[in-house]
């Protein structure tokens, strides 16, 4: 039986990755970044619409420490992570599929992304065989 690879969508503030290697480390893998301009403009209809589309789970990460260009950006995304974690749960499918995220080096995201894709297939035996490359 040949393993499932578990998907993961990254929605990445520009400013909370010093530089692109840690999403070039990650170019043979599960993950998609995008990067935004800022985190917060990130939508509600836009999470959901990319677990239609058959993503896993979801990050969204904002700006290191808070320290974020538009002022609040970081708050207003993290407030839209928190909306869409209430709307999965009604409908069944869980609010550990969503998480939103600060980071202090490219290094943590790197762990942020093994850890964050590990904790979506752990707790969830039925879905047994999915790994995170």
């Amino acid at each position: 039986m040949e393993e499932e690879i578990v998907e993961i969508a990254a929605f990445c503030c520009h400013n909370s990755l010093d530089n692109i290697s840690a999403i070039r480390k990650l170019k043979d893998t599960s993950i998609k970044v995008n990067l935004l301009p800022c985190s917060s403009k990130i939508e509600v209809g836009h999470l959901l619409k990319t677990f239609e589309s058959g993503t896993d789970g979801i990050m969204v990460v904002g700006c290191k420490n808070g320290n974020c260009q538009f002022v609040d950006g970081y708050k207003i995304a993290k407030g839209r992570v928190l909306y869409t974690k209430r709307l999965l749960n009604e409908i069944g499918l869980g609010e550990k599929k969503i998480e939103f995220f600060t980071l202090s080096s490219d290094e943590e995201f790197l762990e942020i992304v093994k850890a964050f894709g590990i904790g979506l297939i752990s707790p969830i035996k039925e879905r047994e065989g999915k790994t995170i490359a």
